[in-house]
């Protein structure tokens, strides 16, 4: 879903506010401001009160609400909201996620484990890109948006379904 976003969004914003690349990089920036102040702060305090079960499903949500918000947007300030609640998202859910992934292995398999993980997610910035274009071309702006928020739902019930069977 991320890397759709990240891919997609310029051609979104133009297609529907009619945004150039000025105000793109506008958000952007935005974008990067929000992640972070999310993983540098943020994560810093609530990764020790809450664990990394809690933030990967708690981050999930928010970034599922995120890619919400972008689908249904009819103002601008409504993507200032969307890309806030997708930089704390995914800033609180991907470290955890990380974090529980590595915990899952016995320290001689983290490395392969982490290392298969890394492959992966390399996988979803090669086929996020593509799957988000085909979406936006073939169905329209913002099924890329809903897409992303489908396949959040599929990582937030994996989250939910390691964590319960880490406890």
């Amino acid at each position: 879903g991320m890397a759709g976003l990240q891919t997609n969004f310029a051609v979104f914003t133009h297609a529907r506010f009619g945004l150039d690349a000025a105000h793109n990089a506008i958000l952007f920036s935005f974008l990067g401001l929000m992640a972070a102040l999310t993983q540098g702060v943020l994560l810093r305090k609530l990764a020790p009160r809450m664990g990394e079960a809690k933030l990967a499903i708690y981050g999930a949500v928010v970034f599922g609400l995120g890619f919400i918000v972008i689908a249904e947007s009819s103002a601008l300030w409504m993507l200032y909201v969307a890309v806030a609640l997708t930089a704390l998202g995914f800033g609180l859910a991907g470290p955890a996620l990380s974090g529980l992934v590595s915990r899952r292995a016995m320290a001689r398999e983290q490395g392969v484990l982490l290392g298969t993980a890394q492959s992966v997610s390399s996988l979803t910035r090669v086929m996020g890109p593509v799957w988000a274009g085909l979406l936006f071309d073939k169905i329209g702006p913002a099924a890329p948006y809903w897409a992303g928020f489908g396949w959040t739902v599929l990582a937030l019930w994996w989250s939910v379904q390691a964590t319960r069977e880490s406890k």
